[in-house]
């Protein structure tokens, strides 16, 4: 019974850190394509077309560890930290 408690445990402390990384990656991206549209997007799209894919690449590497996350959490695989 001890071990099943502590498994459990575990298992919260483990889906809490995976849900605190994932909504810290969540916050940054939404940071970071709030630069690309309206008065901001003016500056975003006045970048070379080299940045812009470099920013975009980054924003989506950044939402796949946010569907990376959430899809460990759905299944209860979280990672270690």
């Amino acid at each position: 019974m001890a071990n099943s408690i502590i498994a459990t445990e575990q298992r919260d402390i483990k889906f809490a850190e995976t849900a605190d990384s994932t909504y810290s990656v969540a916050l940054r991206l939404h940071a970071l394509l709030a630069m690309t549209y309206g008065c901001q997007g003016d500056s975003f799209r006045a970048m070379n077309d080299d940045l812009q894919d470099r920013f975009l690449w980054q924003c989506a590497e950044m939402a796949n560890e946010v569907m990376a996350g959430l899809e460990a959490m759905a299944t209860g695989e979280m990672a270690r930290a």
